[in-house]
């Protein structure tokens, strides 16, 4: 509990925290952002005194601790685990595939983001990146998001790879906070870094 959850207690899930070479992972199911220090803290790791904290995709932590479970005789949560895989799997391949990129997300109404079909943000590197961080995403087609990545989000002669374009600036869609930046700046259409490494 802390700050960002206003007290509360946060439920992590199943989670280790794995330290390889002197790197130091935490492996969680949540699906958290793990703002709040204090979750590190209760599992024992000190955020500042790490070089580099890493968090892992629920995909990431079901494919990596599956055989681990079984090890253990449980194999009922491998299965578990397995077939949530799998059906997350099916869901990207059906209703994330635009045709050319993975989409971003959709709003509450059904409408997709990151689609070819939208004037602004047609496409985003952070769904193409995670297709294939993930193993997620069918080989082919996460080639072909990021070979759109490279057309569409990486500008060479200006040293930038952009999380998404075109920026939000004028349509009536609400994606948050990031339409609160102008233009190109951050999460709105410019650089910023995390996408950018993961591209």
């Amino acid at each position: 509990s802390g700050p960002m959850t206003a007290g509360n207690t946060a439920q992590l899930g199943p989670c280790a925290c794995v330290e390889v070479d002197g790197l130091r992972v935490l492996v969680s199911s949540a699906e958290t952002q793990m703002l709040d220090l204090d979750l590190y803290r209760t599992l024992g790791v000190e955020p500042a005194s790490m070089k580099l904290l890493v968090n892992k995709s629920s995909v990431h932590f079901r494919a990596a601790f599956a055989p681990i479970a079984e090890t253990r005789g449980e194999r009922p949560r491998a299965e578990r685990w397995r077939a949530h895989m799998k059906a997350l799997r099916r869901a990207l391949e059906r209703d994330g595939w635009d045709g050319d990129w993975y989409r971003r997300a959709f709003f509450d109404d059904g409408a997709p983001l990151g689609s070819a079909m939208n004037a602004e943000c047609r496409i985003d590197s952070i769904a193409q990146s995670w297709s294939v961080l993930s193993g997620a995403g069918d080989p082919e087609r996460s080639r072909r998001g990021m070979t759109d990545v490279s057309e569409h989000l990486v500008r060479r002669g200006d040293g930038l790879v952009l999380l998404l374009t075109p920026p939000f600036d004028r349509s009536d869609v609400d994606p948050g906070y990031i339409k609160g930046y102008l233009p190109g700046i951050r999460e709105n259409g410019g650089q910023y870094t995390h996408g950018a490494i993961w591209s």
